[in-house]
C-alpha cells in the first residue's frame, strides 16, 4: 500500500490526519487504545457510517468517508500487514446508534479479526487510573530501526504527534497497564458473552 494510497479521499481527509494515514501504511507494528468508538482498523461499513452521521450531515460526504474507512482497511489483508493490539473499552462497541443486526455484525467482525494472526483485540471495562488520554491513542512502530516509534493523540479536530522517547515510554506503559487490568480480557471469549446481550 503506497504512502499516498489515500489521494482519491482527499477531499474527506483533514490535512492533519494525511500524516497518520501515512505513517499507519508503513507501520510494522500498532498498539492503539479507543474509549469511544471501535478503531477505525477494525469498523464495518455500518458502524463507520453512524459515527460519521454523528458529524456529517451530508450523505454522499459520509459514504465518501465510509470508503476511506474501508480503503484503509486494506492495510490488514497485505502480506507485510503489521501487527496489531487494540485495547478497545466496552462501552465502544455500544456507543455510535446501531441496529441490533448491525451491532451484532460489528461484534462477529471483531472476534473473527482476533482470530487472525498478529491481531490481538483486547476489551476492557474502563481505562481506570491507567490513561491521561482523553480518548483516543495509537503508537506507530516501524521497521527501520533508525525510526523512532511515535505516539499519535487524537482529538476532535486534530492530531497530535509525540516522538519523545519518554513521551513513548509513557504511553507504551499504558497501553500494558491496560492490557494487566483484571477486568480485561482478550477476544473472542469475552465478544462471545457480549454478543448474546445485544
Amino acid at each position: 500500500m503506497p504512502s499516498s494510497w489515500w489521494e482519491p479521499y482527499i477531499d474527506v481527509v483533514p490535512s492533519w490526519f494525511r500524516t497518520f494515514l501515512t505513517l499507519e501504511s508503513t507501520a510494522s507494528r500498532i498498539r492503539t487504545y479507543e474509549s469511544q468508538y471501535v478503531p477505525g482498523l477494525f469498523q464495518t461499513p455500518a458502524y463507520s457510517r453512524a459515527v460519521f452521521q454523528l458529524a456529517h450531515t451530508d450523505p454522499e460526504d459520509v459514504e465518501r468517508r465510509v470508503e476511506l474507512r474501508q480503503a484503509r482497511q486494506r492495510l490488514l489483508d497485505n502480506p507485510d500487514a503489521p501487527t496489531v493490539l487494540a485495547v478497545i473499552a466496552q462501552n465502544a462497541i455500544i456507543q455510535p446508534p446501531l441496529t441490533a443486526g448491525e451491532r451484532l455484525a460489528q461484534v462477529d467482525h471483531l472476534i473473527a479479526l482476533a482470530a487472525r494472526p498478529g491481531i490481538t483485540i483486547v476489551i476492557t471495562e474502563s481505562a481506570g487510573d491507567a490513561s491521561p488520554a482523553a480518548g483516543a491513542f495509537t503508537i506507530l512502530q516501524f521497521p527501520d530501526p533508525a525510526s523512532p516509534d511515535l505516539v499519535y493523540v487524537e482529538h476532535a479536530d486534530n492530531g497530535q504527534y509525540l516522538e519523545d522517547p519518554a513521551e513513548v515510554a509513557l504511553y507504551s506503559g499504558i497501553i500494558d497497564t491496560m492490557t494487566a487490568l483484571p477486568e480485561s480480557a482478550a477476544t473472542p471469549e469475552l465478544l462471545r458473552s457480549m454478543r448474546t446481550h445485544l
